[in-house]
């Protein structure tokens, strides 16, 4: 699939460029992406790199998944790439065993990052950072908390939940200056831009459908009207359902034979679950972007 086009963000845009332009002046500064699957949050960052790149920053861009969650510092490992003769310890599958040895590792990165500032500014910037491993976690807050003497950019984007509730508490109590973004699903003016020549019947599925979420949108615009669900669409869903705990697909899948839209309550008593069972999968559902609040009901 090609990249996804940035349409409707032009606030976080900018929001990104006076970052940029405030590491650029001597400052530092953390900007946390946070959104559904698929709301944008890779590509705001590819925008971010590419802005930052252009006003002469060392950018170092890595990226955490599912498979490596039990593998130390592997997101960093690949943003610092040519510079891990300078950090081997990164590389040592014994380091989380240590909390001294870790401190001293992330003294060692912050180290780094001013031998690296010392000409240009630094940005690293780390995506879907909520599947991270819990000392890379760690290695982000001690950044954050004590962070390197020169200017620079840490830029991480990730879903809700825990782990940017961590790291937004680390920079509060720092008092230095932070940004969170919250991506939104598209306006339906934006969403448009992605649906150009199409009749305006399919365009209004298509949006109902997907809930402005701009890969659900781009993906069925591309697959054309009158289609099945594209495949790369029920593969992300599959997925999804596969990392979902036991409570939610249960939820989900009586939600299934009850319809759209279905009541959550009814959905509940079909699955045999308790409320407080129900609450935790809804809750787990949401953030999945598996399913969406709605105020239409049937009669």
């Amino acid at each position: 699939m090609s990249p996804m086009r940035i349409v409707g963000r032009n606030d976080e845009l900018a929001v990104v460029g006076h970052g940029i332009d405030a590491v650029a002046r001597g400052h530092r500064r953390l900007i946390v992406v946070r959104g559904e699957p698929g709301i944008g949050k890779t590509r705001l960052l590819g925008a971010l790199r590419e802005r930052a790149a252009s006003r002469g920053f060392a950018v170092l861009h890595g990226h955490a998944t599912e498979l490596e969650r039990d593998q130390p510092f592997a997101a960093v490992v690949d943003a610092f790439g040519a510079h891990l003769d300078e950090l081997p310890a990164l590389s040592d599958p014994d380091m989380s065993t240590s909390a001294a040895a870790r401190w001293q590792l992330y003294r060692s990165v912050a180290d780094q990052f001013d031998l690296l500032g010392r000409r240009d500014p630094v940005a690293l910037v780390l995506d879907d950072v909520h599947w991270a491993d819990p000392v890379t976690l760690e290695l982000l807050e001690h950044l954050i908390r004590r962070p390197p003497r020169h200017a620079h950019l840490l830029a991480v984007a990730l879903r809700s939940g825990t782990v940017v509730d961590r790291l937004l508490d680390a920079q509060r109590a720092t008092g230095g200056g932070g940004t969170l973004i919250d991506l939104a699903p598209l306006d339906r003016d934006s969403a448009e831009e992605l649906m150009a020549d199409m009749p305006v019947a399919e365009r209004d599925r298509i949006f109902h459908e997907s809930g402005g979420n701009p890969m659900l949108v781009e993906e069925m615009a591309r697959f054309g009207p009158g289609r099945a669900i594209p495949g790369s669409i029920a593969a992300f869903v599959q997925v999804e359902l596969d990392r979902a705990p036991p409570v939610a697909c249960a939820l989900i899948q009586a939600g299934a034979v009850l319809g759209d839209p279905f009541d959550v309550d009814m959905a509940r008593v079909v699955a045999g679950l308790d409320t407080g069972a129900a609450l935790s999968g809804l809750d787990d559902l949401l953030q999945r972007a598996l399913l969406r609040t709605t105020e239409d009901f049937r009669e």
